[in-house]
């Protein structure tokens, strides 16, 4: 899966414990493929 983060999420997931850090934990596993994007205004 293919997945598009926004930096709260980020942020969030490696200070916090919750749902943002699973969504991170899945990256490490490679379980999630993290797309980085230009800008979007």
């Amino acid at each position: 899966m293919k997945v598009v983060l926004d930096t709260n999420i980020l942020i969030s997931g490696i200070y916090w414990k919750g749902a943002s850090e699973r969504i991170l934990n899945y990256w490490v596993e490679k379980r999630i493929e993290l797309i980085i994007t230009i800008e979007i205004n």
